[in-house]
């Protein structure tokens, strides 16, 4: 029964240790496909951030554990209409949409309290 159970922990690691490898050589193969996408959110975030890192970074966590990547996002942009306005004007409707329509998480406006980002009015006046 020991040897057994022996055998299938070895296995186990092998398995491990070839997706590990199959996820670098994948993670490899689409840096190419991924980058020009990659360089326009990098530039977009240095013009609006310079001083604020950003970009998404993806590692494999050796080891065997279940939680076998580790994903950070770190794109947040605060864009005002005339900013949307300009990058629609040099983005096909198909780029805009993919880039900006469909990763927005949260609009913020002036149309009630509960459009700010605190849900409230703030009065930051004098006393």
């Amino acid at each position: 029964m020991q040897a057994e159970y022996n055998a299938k922990k070895r296995q186990t690691k092998i398995d491990f240790i070839e997706i590990e490898k199959i996820t670098e050589n994948y993670l490899n193969d689409i840096d190419e496909d991924t980058k020009k996408v990659r360089d326009f959110f990098r530039d977009l975030a240095k013009k609006l951030y310079p001083q604020s890192p950003s970009g998404i970074t993806i590692n494999v966590k050796k080891g065997g554990n279940q939680l076998a990547f580790t994903i950070e996002k770190q794109y947040i942009a605060t864009v005002n209409q005339n900013q949307l306005n300009n990058l629609q004007k040099v983005l096909s409707p198909e780029e805009y949409d993919a880039i900006i329509t469909n990763n927005t998480i949260l609009t913020l406006t002036d149309e009630s309290d509960a459009a700010k980002l605190l849900g409230i009015k703030v009065d930051i006046g004098n006393r």
